[in-house]
């Protein structure tokens, strides 16, 4: 029988799988996969930059759009917060970044998935995701075009954007089923670690160090919100979360596989204007990197690292 503190741990892990891409557990038999310690380099890519952080921003142009940019045009920083639940009531944020351009009640837009601040619980669950997997993310933005505002008067305009659709660790779209243990034919190694789906690491109680699982992750989140003003937008997120475990490196997170998760009422999103002086290499635009930097005094210690 599973103690309440295992139970916890791998509940936690589960939701931290599902809302790594804002996601969902599928319950499959799933295959251990190695015996050994976690010894892989999706260890080493969770620790922290050898350099302390001071890495250098790329250099990423602003996207060379055709359109107007319009009142409501421009960089945001955009914070989601989803709530969820797997034995135990947890939180992930998200970062994202948001490039607009507006032309009446027609938005034209990006949104790139820049960041995660996985859940964890003091002595019982410690989340991370692997540097790798998190460039897999950053390089599958979502774009759409469409009558995204209520009225071209921007502010008190409702904002309802089409759903952004992220899947990763396999090539199974909406609709079709997942990769599984006896199927592995849609797992995708996005992240090229040699092993199938892409890698999350997580630190229990029943596990002594980091151990990694190997997912298939796919998210439809919807946002529904009003403009405050020509710099900021707030609203809900409604969030569709589907997941599988293909794999995992120790039998130690074997529970995690099975724990049920529900996405609850209340998660929320803020997207708030970038400033020119947040463009720090000079390239004109503010990517994620730079979004990093300023997320704590715009989102709250949260965020400080």
């Amino acid at each position: 029988m599973v103690t309440r503190d295992r139970r916890a741990a791998a509940g936690l892990a589960a939701t931290a799988l599902a809302l790594a891409s804002a996601c969902g557990p599928d319950s499959a038999d799933v295959p251990y996969l190695r015996a050994t310690r976690c010894s892989t380099p999706e260890c080493a890519d969770a620790a922290a930059p050898a350099d302390g952080g001071t890495t250098q921003i790329p250099y990423e142009p602003l996207e060379p759009w055709s359109e107007e940019p319009g009142p409501l045009g421009g960089v945001f920083a955009v914070e989601a917060i989803v709530k969820a639940r797997a034995v135990l009531e947890v939180e992930a944020r998200q970062l994202f970044r948001l490039r607009i351009a507006q032309s009446g009640t027609t938005l034209r837009q990006k949104t790139t998935l820049c960041k995660f601040l996985l859940p964890s619980v003091e002595g019982v669950a410690e989340l991370e995701l692997p540097a790798r997997l998190e460039q897999v993310l950053r390089e599958k933005p979502v774009e759409a075009t469409g009558e995204f505002l209520s009225r071209a008067t921007t502010v008190g305009a409702e904002y309802q954007p089409a759903p952004s659709d992220f899947v990763v660790g396999t090539s199974a779209g909406f609709g079709e089923p997942l990769p599984t243990e006896e199927d592995r034919s849609r797992a995708v190694d996005e992240d090229a670690d040699g092993q199938p789906g892409v890698t999350l690491l997580a630190q229990t109680i029943t596990c002594d160090q980091p151990e990694a699982l190997f997912v298939a992750l796919r998210t439809r989140v919807r946002l529904d919100g009003v403009v405050i003003s020509r710099d900021r937008i707030e609203g809900d997120v409604e969030v569709e979360l589907e997941q599988s475990v293909v794999g995992y490196a120790d039998p130690c997170l074997a529970v995690a596989a099975g724990i049920a998760i529900s996405v609850l009422p209340g998660s929320t999103f803020a997207a708030v204007r970038t400033l020119p002086e947040e463009d720090l290499n000079g390239d004109g635009n503010v990517g994620c990197e730079e979004l990093l930097r300023s997320a704590p005094s715009r989102f709250g210690d949260a965020w400080s690292e």
